[in-house]
């Protein structure tokens, strides 16, 4: 997989052939086959490990915090992590899984809906899916639109990420964290 992500950070998910992920990782097409039913698959789940990692950090910080604004900073900083350790990678899956005939999309809805479901379980009243979810894919975007602007997630800075933390925090206090 390492390999695999490696390949598609530099070439996209869509011009890479299973044969040039088999070549990166460095195994025969038989090893590649017993684990991998195609290219789309090995993409999948690379993407899955990094969502994974975020809903682990999103669940976590569920459990300990103790407003619906700890909770959000704490998703913020989950997804900024992601932005920061991997934003190259975060780039070209992140757009793979915005296409709704990708294998990764049920992946990504079924992440935003989960962190939307807890920030809604802490909420002290009824909070608007709608708003809820809306909200999600704002702060999606904005990491998204960042990257763009950081060479495709190639030239992230520190000066990006602390522009990013206070655009998405910016975001959520205006959409979510403001509403009724």
């Amino acid at each position: 997989m390492f390999g695999s992500a490696q390949v598609f950070m530099e070439r996209g998910t869509s011009e890479p052939s299973v044969q040039e992920l088999i070549e990166r990782a460095g195994v025969s097409r038989r090893t590649f086959y017993a684990y991998f039913s195609d290219k789309q698959d090995v993409m999948h789940a690379i993407y899955l490990l990094g969502v994974e990692r975020l809903l682990t950090e999103c669940e976590e910080k569920h459990r300990v915090a103790g407003s619906c604004e700890e909770l959000i900073n704490g998703i913020i900083e989950a997804h900024l992590r992601s932005a920061w350790l991997y934003p190259r990678l975060m780039y070209v899956l992140g757009g793979e899984a915005q296409h709704q005939d990708s294998p990764l999309y049920p992946t990504r809805i079924d992440a935003m809906n989960q962190i939307g479901a807890w920030y809604r379980e802490c909420a002290t009243s009824p909070v608007d899916p709608l708003i809820v979810n809306t909200t999600l894919l704002a702060l999606e975007m904005a990491v998204r639109l960042k990257l763009r602007e950081d060479d495709e997630g190639n030239s992230v800075s520190d000066a990006s990420i602390a522009h990013l933390r206070s655009t998405l925090k910016y975001i959520a206090e205006r959409l979510l964290l403001s509403t009724p």
